[in-house]
């Protein structure tokens, strides 16, 4: 039992040796970079622009389900398709601004609730204002601190 007990606690440090590196710092507006989702202290250069796309699909398929006439089983389902372009422009060396337009396609459908309407929405989500300051640390070190801080505009999908 403590055998398991070790390698248990062992395997739960795995991630923790695992490092996105330097090369992983990502958009402002995401932070999504490959397998981590990352908010770093570094900035964007003055009058420097950085531009970045971001797709993600999100399918939940749910437990249960109702029993139809003939043995066919329906589980209520979900899926997400979002999509987002963003435009990051550095106003100091220690602080930027950035935007974000996002398109969102959903489609869901639940026999157990809808009587077997599919529910279906897609279109431009709200446009998102950004912000990030640098307050300690130099851009590149292996310490650095930066608030961050947004707003989403309107947009409905």
């Amino acid at each position: 039992m403590r055998r398991r007990v070790l390698l248990v606690a062992l395997l739960g440090l795995v991630p923790a040796l695992a490092s996105a590196g330097e090369q992983a710092n990502a958009p402002t507006a995401t932070g999504e970079t490959g397998y981590f989702t990352l908010l770093t202290g570094d900035t964007i250069p003055e009058h420097g622009l950085s531009f970045g796309l971001y797709y993600n699909n999100w399918d939940r398929i749910f437990k249960g389900g109702d029993f139809l006439p003939l043995g066919i089983s329906k589980k209520p389902a979900y899926d997400w398709d979002h999509f987002d372009a963003s435009v990051g422009f550095g106003i100091t060396d220690r602080w930027e601004a950035s935007v974000a337009v996002p398109y969102d396609d959903y489609h869901g459908f639940d026999t157990r609730r809808t009587g077997g309407i599919d529910y279906r929405a897609k279109g431009q989500g709200p446009v998102r204002l950004g912000t990030k300051l640098r307050l300690f640390g130099d851009r590149g070190a292996d310490s650095t601190f930066a608030i961050n801080g947004f707003v989403d505009f309107g947009g409905t999908a």
